[in-house]
C-alpha cells in the first residue's frame, strides 16, 4: 500500500498539480497575448514535463520565489542554522510561519538533489512528498498564487491561476492537509547517496 501511495503522489498527483500550475507558465520575455489561443484550455501533459518554447516549470516558479523571499539569506542566517541542528519550529525566538517553512524545504531540495544534477521534475516531485509531509501543499500554493508580482510577471493573462486566483485546486488540496503524511522524498537520490555512504 506505500508503494501504491508514493507512485500515487509522485505520478498522479505531482503530475496534475504541474500541469495546472504550468498553464500560461511563461517567460517574462516572451510576448503575450491578451487572448487564450484556441489551445489554451488544452495544454499537452508533456509540455511543463520537456518545456515547450517560452514555457517554465512551475518549480522554476518556486525559485523565482524563493529568490524574492531572499530564501538563502534566511537559511544561511546563525538563528536558522541553530533551529535545523536542533530541528527546532523556532528561528529567532519566534515560531516559524509558513513562509519560512516553504524557503526552507525549497532550500533543503536544492541542497539534497542538486549536487545530482536532478532535473526540475524531479526535483518537483521530492518538494510536492516534502509539503504534504507537512502538511503545508495547499499553504504553500497559496502563498505562491497571492504573490502578485510573480503572477504578474510570469503568467499570460489566460493562464488558469489568472483567471481563478488557484482558489479551486486549494480548495481540494486543503483536506490533505489533515492526513499524517511520511512520504519518501529522496527517492531519485537515495542510490546516489547509498554508493556514497559505502565510501
Amino acid at each position: 500500500r506505500r508503494v501504491h501511495g508514493v507512485r500515487a503522489v509522485r505520478r498522479d498527483l505531482s503530475t496534475a498539480l504541474r500541469d495546472i500550475l504550468g498553464h500560461g507558465l511563461v517567460r517574462p520575455s516572451e510576448s503575450r497575448s491578451l487572448i487564450a489561443p484556441i489551445t489554451g484550455c488544452f495544454v499537452p501533459r508533456n509540455i511543463a514535463k520537456s518545456g515547450g518554447k517560452g514555457s517554465m516549470h512551475p518549480w522554476e516558479l518556486f525559485l523565482k520565489y524563493y529568490d524574492l523571499k531572499n530564501g538563502e539569506k534566511f537559511n544561511k542566517s546563525p538563528a536558522r542554522k541553530l533551529s535545523e541542528s536542533f530541528r527546532l519550529d523556532i528561528v529567532g525566538g519566534a515560531v516559524v510561519t509558513s513562509k519560512q517553512m516553504l524557503l526552507s524545504t525549497i532550500h533543503g531540495v536544492l541542497s539534497s538533489h542538486g549536487p545530482y544534477g536532478c532535473n526540475r521534475d524531479t526535483q518537483w516531485k521530492a518538494f510536492i512528498s516534502h509539503a504534504l509531509n507537512a502538511n503545508k501543499l495547499s499553504v504553500w500554493c497559496r502563498l505562491l498564487s497571492r504573490s502578485q508580482s510573480l503572477i504578474e510577471s510570469y503568467y499570460t493573462s489566460w493562464s488558469y491561476i489568472t483567471q481563478t486566483g488557484l482558489d479551486p485546486v486549494i480548495n481540494i488540496l486543503e483536506p490533505l492537509s489533515s492526513i499524517s503524511f511520511n512520504l519518501p522524498a529522496d527517492v531519485a537520490v537515495k542510490p546516489y547517496n547509498s554508493i556514497r555512504d559505502a565510501f
